[in-house]
């Protein structure tokens, strides 16, 4: 019996609930270096007032997250 015909819809799942539970928001190369960073709140607060600022633009997230970090870590 292959591998793929071993695995069992409940596998499936939890390989599927595993990957849904990352956040869709990249971590920080500064948060890796140990710098002191903001938080994600703050970084969160920023981002929105860059994408409101923006016109509420879709498809912006990432881009406005990491101009907040950018700006929020130039400041500290």
């Amino acid at each position: 019996m292959s591998a793929a015909a071993a695995a069992t819809p409940a596998s499936l799942q939890r390989q599927s609930e595993t990957s849904l539970s990352k956040p869709a928001i990249p971590e920080s190369s500064a948060r890796l270096r140990g710098a002191q960073t903001p938080t994600r709140e703050e970084i969160a607060l920023l981002a929105y007032s860059i994408w409101q600022e923006r016109g509420c633009p879709d498809g912006t997230a990432e881009t406005d997250w990491l101009e907040a970090e950018q700006q929020l870590c130039q400041t500290r």
